[in-house]
């Protein structure tokens, strides 16, 4: 019998709606960043705006215009990579009865298939790995969101005009022990000077750096170590101590703060490195775009009497429109 458009698993709407919304908690950047115009080619070129500073006095009587300039613009670059998983069962396990499992272990594998593709597009995205040029055995790859979020020019695709890089002072490096809440107000500050207005940012951070911040709500520095104030919010019902901050309003910006285990993570393996716990992103979101090439889908094979077999896979570039508009927190220990 032929197959209908109705019974057709893996349909690419279907597909590009689920993969955005998929662990929305667990993947929050790749399920915020918005999606950008399909790419024409392997190497995506964007322009950031750039305005120039100009003074505000009065325009002399009967003075003729003279010294005409245009808007300064700058351009920047990213890479285009495609991510896959490759789920295969043996004829014997397609045909076995799966408890809970009404449509079959391979509907199974495709949809764990899409959740990898999108924890993998996550890793990237929240990586610190400079883009990477397509060569023999080697594939291309863009560049995560730790290297477009630092002061000195990029390896892969250098801007031409390094004043559109991220200020330093947007930038932590240090320990998790010497970040304290004047470290984020002095990255908060050094996005407004450079933004020249209250921002509304997401922070993304791991789980350490997480709680580090929450504790800002309970202790204040003072000359010789930690002065308690904690004021407690206590149900007389429930007797519960919440001590967790989600959202913070400042004089520079209004941050949603949001717990992330797969930031720093290794390319080769995907696991945790030494900052992923420790380190954060402070972005804005609608200066991200992920630019998909091939929206995600799933490409049934061939069975060749080994069983059935697919291909999931998405192809797509991430654009950063304006590095100077988010912060990055790189804790080492």
């Amino acid at each position: 019998m032929k197959l209908s458009e109705l019974d057709q698993v893996g349909k690419r709407e279907a597909l590009a709606d689920y993969i955005t919304n998929i662990e929305a908690e667990a993947t929050p950047v790749t399920s915020m960043i918005p999606k950008g115009k399909r790419p024409n080619q392997g190497l995506v070129q964007f322009q950031v705006e750039r305005y120039k500073e100009s003074g505000h006095k009065g325009v002399p009587e009967n003075e003729d215009a003279a010294d005409f300039a245009s808007t300064p613009r700058a351009l920047l670059m990213a890479r285009r990579q495609r991510f896959w998983e490759l789920p295969g069962i043996s004829e014997e396990a397609d045909e076995n009865v799966i408890a809970g499992e009404a449509a079959g272990e391979m509907a199974r594998q495709k949809r764990n298939a899409l959740v990898t593709l999108k924890r993998s597009l996550e890793k990237r995205v929240l990586c610190n790995y400079d883009s990477v040029k397509a060569a023999a055995e080697v594939g291309a790859a863009f560049r995560g969101l730790y290297q477009w979020q630092k002061s000195t020019n990029y390896t892969d695709l250098p801007a031409e005009d390094t004043s559109v890089l991220m200020p330093a002072a947007s930038r932590f490096d240090g320990t998790i022990a010497t970040f304290t809440e004047a470290s984020l107000k002095t990255i908060l500050a050094s996005i407004f000077k450079s933004r020249r207005t209250r921002s509304k940012l997401d922070g993304v951070l791991g789980i350490t750096l997480k709680e580090t911040i929450s504790l800002f709500a309970g202790y204040v520095d003072n000359v010789s170590n930690k002065t308690p104030t904690r004021h407690l919010n206590l149900d007389q019902s429930e007797k519960e101590l919440i001590t967790v901050v989600d959202r913070m309003v400042t004089d520079t910006a209004d941050i949603d703060l949001h717990v992330s285990s797969f930031m720093l993570t290794d390319d080769e393996n995907g696991l945790p490195t030494a900052g992923t716990d420790i380190s954060g992103l402070i972005l804005d979101m609608e200066m991200l775009e992920l630019a998909y090439t091939r929206l995600p889908r799933i490409r049934d094979l061939e069975n060749r009497g080994g069983g059935p077999r697919c291909i999931a896979d998405v192809m797509a570039a991430l654009v950063n429109k304006n590095p100077q508009g988010h912060g990055a927190i790189v804790c080492t220990g």
